[in-house]
């Protein structure tokens, strides 16, 4: 074992004699380094021509980390070396091992770009056979973000490696290029990690091209796409608006709905004037408008907010709803006013108070209590419909104690033996619209706005029926279902998916998920008691 003067003194004469491998077997017997010898080695390396530095750096850097941790400065050092070489390939070519050539990649990525490492890159790509070169490669392309990596990066798309798929796809993302754009495109729709991170890398990419494309998605036969491409969309907030209004003139009313329904959870201002145009030219189809007005009750509405007050005499339950707790979620004097005329005026006033109970619209619920019309349709509405869960919300806010006498007039029900229906939906309107009706039908239910929390009460409690709708961000319910059908065989437990009429090309793959039945959008009370009913036969 050397000394320090010794370890020096040997060191300077084999950098001299440039003995590469004599430096190497030095470097091997160095278990701990002062700082004196680790600054004296860097000083020594540095004094010679890259054709000998480059590599003892790169040999220090992958081999020696006890080394490279005792000289701070030394990813600079090899960077700025890095920074002067004129020819890439000679000095890459002698480098020994796979890891000194992934090394000597990744350190491109901090030079200043240039045609010449662009070339050098694209080159390898070409020509190297190993994945972890190449991997660093494209790791190095993903930082240097030149357009003219494209086409060689795509090839990469289709490889056999699913490492080297997945990086390409990261790659492409940062290296902006209409065609690059599009090859991500054409990518999507085989695998879930993939579409991930095609997902991800267009959200990176944030062109108009790209966000487009993201649009596009949205009217995938893939459920996961659809739901990845959602969420990237709505963190893409105001940029993603323009694309998502264009969506709303297409003919397929399921892309329809999903684009309104991320317009909505962009929350942005910028939503809401598209949102109203689109209900003035009023939507044939009650779904649409239902997604249309449930967006425009999150969103934060200004101007022109009476005209949500259209709604509330819609044919259709549901959308009625769907417009009462948007007027409830920007009610004022002006909505007080409005409304009471509506009541006074509108040939069925209460089936208006019916969609603001059943939606759970508190302010609106407190300021009109004490008007006689609205009143007296509260009490028929209890009197008929004497749902406990609503009979507690709203009995603390009618000052005649009415409501309270008739929520402890209700006796206690033991529900165990019961049938037991497990609603998942991420619609919490639609959740309400479950829990009437089945107050109505009269069987036990559970509902649940996130699929996660159904599973997991799933792992614990088997229901005898469970309803699902279909697309959900997060796990959706073809996921759903899959991971229920490890838990319960179809015979035990009976699994329904809720959806519209359009949405006919996710059939195959909820019937292979294990799903038994289907209800389409918008259902009836009707339509949930026979739906009930056939499942008891099963």
């Amino acid at each position: 074992m050397f000394d320090d003067e010794d370890f020096i003194e040997e060191l300077c004469h084999c950098i001299k004699a440039k003995d590469v491998i004599k430096i190497k077997v030095l470097l091997d017997e160095m278990d701990n380094v002062s700082p004196k010898v680790a600054q004296r080695l860097l000083f020594e390396i540095c004094r010679t021509e890259d054709e000998l530095s480059i590599p003892l750096l790169l040999d220090i850097q992958t081999h020696h980390p006890n080394i490279a941790h005792a000289i701070p400065t030394l990813s600079d050092v090899l960077y700025g070396k890095m920074h002067t070489l004129v020819e890439f390939e000679p000095l890459f070519n002698n480098l020994k091992s796979v890891e000194e050539k992934c090394c000597f990649v990744e350190a491109l990525a901090e030079t200043e770009k240039s045609s010449e490492i662009n070339n050098f890159l694209i080159k390898l790509m070409r020509e190297e056979s190993e994945v972890e070169i190449i991997c660093s490669t494209l790791r190095t392309m993903e930082e240097l973000k030149s357009s003219d990596f494209t086409e060689v990066v795509t090839d990469y798309l289709y490889s056999v490696d699913y490492k080297l798929v997945l990086q390409a796809v990261e790659t492409l993302g940062r290296c902006v290029s209409s065609t690059g754009i599009k090859a991500l495109e054409s990518r999507a729709g085989s695998d879930m990690t993939i579409d991930r991170k095609i997902v991800n890398s267009l959200a990176k990419a944030g062109t108009n091209e790209a966000i487009e494309v993201l649009v596009n998605f949205l009217a995938s036969n893939r459920v996961h796409l659809r739901n990845y491409s959602r969420v990237a969309l709505v963190h893409l907030k105001e940029r993603s608006i323009e694309a998502l209004v264009k969506a709303l003139g297409h003919g397929n009313k399921d892309f329809t709905i999903i684009a309104l329904n991320t317009l909505g959870e962009t929350g942005v201002p910028e939503a809401v004037k598209p949102i109203r145009r689109f209900l003035q030219n009023f939507p044939e189809d009650a779904n649409v408008r239902f997604s249309a007005y449930e967006s425009l009750g999150i969103l934060p509405v200004k101007a022109g907010a009476y005209t949500l007050t259209d709604g509330l005499s819609d044919e259709v339950e549901a959308v009625r709803m769907a417009a009462a707790k948007a007027v409830d979620h920007l009610y004022d004097k002006m909505f007080e006013m409005g409304i009471k005329n509506i009541l006074d005026q509108n040939e069925n006033p209460g089936q208006i108070v019916e969609a603001f109970i059943i939606a759970e619209c508190d302010t609106v619920f407190k300021s009109l209590i004490d008007f006689d019309l609205f009143n007296k349709w509260v009490f028929a509405y209890f009197k008929e419909n004497r749902s406990p869960e609503l009979l507690k919300r709203y009995a603390p806010k009618d000052k005649s104690g009415e409501l309270t006498k008739i929520l402890n007039s209700l006796e206690a029900k033991d529900s165990s033996g019961e049938f037991q229906v497990c609603v998942v939906d991420d619609s919490r309107l639609l959740l309400r619209i479950y829990r009437k009706m089945l107050d109505q039908i009269g069987v036990v239910y559970h509902l649940f706005e996130f699929a996660e929390a159904a599973l997991e009460f799933m792992h614990e409690t088997k229901p005898s029926l469970l309803i699902t709708d279909l697309n959900m961000p997060g796990m959706d319910g073809i996921e759903l279902t899959r991971q229920v059908r490890g838990i319960y065989k179809p015979a035990d437990l009976p699994i329904a998916m809720v959806t519209t009429q359009d949405e006919s090309s996710d059939g195959a793959s909820a019937k292979a998920a294990g799903i038994q039945y289907y209800m389409n959008k918008p259902f009836t009370e009707e339509m949930l008691k026979a739906l009930i009913y056939e499942s008891k036969g099963k």
